[in-house]
């Protein structure tokens, strides 16, 4: 059924706690980012759990907070990890 689809989404079960790294996860599919910029994401969302005062945001405002933070990122180039020789 779709339903089941929906609701068990990377096999979560319904009573499961939605974390905002959940919400970048799946924001990462629909805007289908490449591997660098996903993982980018990610990071940032697991920086976020640092900071206090972003628990009073929502999870999903910061996931798509930090995808907007790593995109940009990438895109204005300011931040090389590795010299692109060596990512291929």
């Amino acid at each position: 059924m779709p339903s089941e689809k929906v609701l068990n989404f990377h096999d979560l079960n319904m009573f499961q706690v939605i974390t905002s790294l959940d919400f970048v996860q799946l924001l990462n599919v629909i805007a289908k980012n490449d591997l660098m910029t996903g993982l980018l994401a990610e990071y940032y969302c697991e920086l976020s759990l640092l900071q206090s005062e972003l628990g009073t945001m929502s999870q999903a405002q910061v996931a798509a907070s930090c995808i907007l933070l790593a995109r940009l990122t990438r895109k204005t180039g300011l931040l090389i990890l590795y010299p692109a020789h060596v990512l291929y």
